[in-house]
């Protein structure tokens, strides 16, 4: 008997063109200035790769001024077409820099403290980034079983593409697969979260916050 699946309630992800030259500007001051060699967040598991230190967030750093200035008019643009109230106004949290060398990948993570996230490919397209959440018609926690399905989860493998940034919800599950090749995988990532004045002070419901 044939039937039809019918899929509802994507998850959507808000690509954007990163420019050129300040894809070129970033490698170069990565490169330059060793932001993310000998960093290993992970100790012990080097195959987690390297990431710049959260303490020397990338958006403080006045090389990256013009990469915030634009990432946070992104943020504008999707924060507008999500409806969000007029309070919600996203600044970047934390903004890093990570690197997978080849055979390097990194494990399913969500980013907490955080309401959107991104990253921005620069080099690379290797390393997929597999985006997924739990299948509701998995019935392994109810009824558990001794083998795994590999449709436990819903799960998108997005391909990297240089000179492309991605904003999604920050709690959704995300991890990178294998770098295959030769040359490294090279990527910003960055948080956001509400600044200025939060919901409505009118309404006793609100209050001042500054992100620095």
């Amino acid at each position: 008997m044939s039937f039809t699946r019918l899929p509802i309630l994507p998850t959507e992800l808000y690509e954007f063109e990163y420019p050129e030259h300040l894809v070129e500007d970033a490698l170069n001051i990565i490169v330059t200035h060793k932001i993310t060699d000998g960093y290993n967040r992970w100790k012990g598991k080097p195959e987690y790769g390297e990431s710049s230190p959260g303490r020397k967030s990338l958006h403080n750093n006045p090389y990256f001024e013009h990469h915030t200035k634009f990432i946070e008019e992104c943020l504008e643009e999707v924060t507008r077409d999500l409806e969000y109230n007029n309070n919600i106004n996203l600044k970047i949290s934390l903004f890093w820099a990570n690197r997978s060398r080849q055979g390097q990948w990194h494990h399913a993570h969500r980013h907490p403290w955080s309401l959107l996230s991104g990253i921005i490919y620069l080099q690379g397209n290797s390393g997929r980034t597999w985006f997924s959440r739990k299948n509701p018609y998995d019935l392994s926690e109810q009824f558990p079983t001794y083998y795994e399905s590999e449709r436990e989860n819903i799960i998108h493998k997005h391909t990297p593409t240089p000179g492309k940034m991605i904003i999604f919800p920050s709690d959704l599950v995300h991890s990178v697969d294998n770098n295959m090749e030769d040359q490294d995988r090279i990527t910003l990532s960055f948080n956001t979260f509400p600044t200025k004045t939060v919901g409505e002070k009118s309404n006793l419901s609100g209050f001042d916050l500054e992100i620095h």
